[in-house]
């Protein structure tokens, strides 16, 4: 099954790759992948050519992953959902199907609650409903607790990309897979601290 990779937007542009049924896209039934927390589209590379025999099968490089622009700013979290409401315009859908993992499954109940009438279904893996109410001492602890490695101690998404892996594996897995989730953790295009001056809010 080929796939294609169609850069969608400016501002930024984002990096999605997708294909369907041989001579269409599987009759606008979107199903759309979305990566978690150090993550890219490649996290998908065999579900897409699964699903793409029946369906328009599509995976993103969120904003600031992978072959996705960086932002610029804060970050909004609504701005995922807005970044997936230009995909599906792109595509000319009026609902997808939502495959999210972890903090993609959060982006998917995000755009739930935001634009429910684009979203045909749900499938939420390793997610949780809410944070609940972060006080704002709570909201700095979250954050600094995931930028310190970063920021103060000067490690890379690759120097962490091991022990990431390793907890996300169960005991005995596909080495191959292994290599990936690291391949896909220490991708370059990833923010590091120089790049990301502002606080973003979980």
């Amino acid at each position: 099954m080929a796939l294609t990779l169609d850069r969608i937007g400016q501002s930024p542009s984002l990096a999605v790759e997708h294909g369907g049924p041989a001579g269409g896209n599987g009759d606008g039934k979107l199903v759309m992948f979305l990566h978690g927390i150090g993550g890219r589209r490649q996290n998908f590379i065999r579900q897409l050519p699964a699903f793409a025999e029946n369906f328009h099968a599509a995976a993103w490089d969120a904003r600031g992953y992978g072959d996705s622009d960086d932002y610029r700013g804060d970050l909004e979290f609504s701005d995922f959902s807005r970044d997936l409401i230009r995909v599906l315009d792109h595509f000319g859908v009026d609902k997808a199907h939502l495959v999210g993992q972890s903090m993609g499954g959060r982006i998917s109940l995000d755009f739930y609650a935001l634009f429910p009438d684009r979203v045909a279904t749900l499938t939420l893996c390793g997610v949780h409903a809410s944070f609940g109410e972060f006080t704002e001492a709570q909201r700095r602890e979250f954050v600094d607790r995931r930028r310190k490695p970063l920021v103060e101690d000067g490690k890379t998404p690759a120097d962490m990309a091991p022990e990431l892996a390793s907890h996300l594996m169960a005991p005995g897995g596909d080495p191959d897979v292994f290599d990936q989730i690291v391949a896909s953790v220490s991708s370059p295009c990833m923010w590091t601290p120089t790049s990301r001056p502002s606080r973003p809010r979980p």
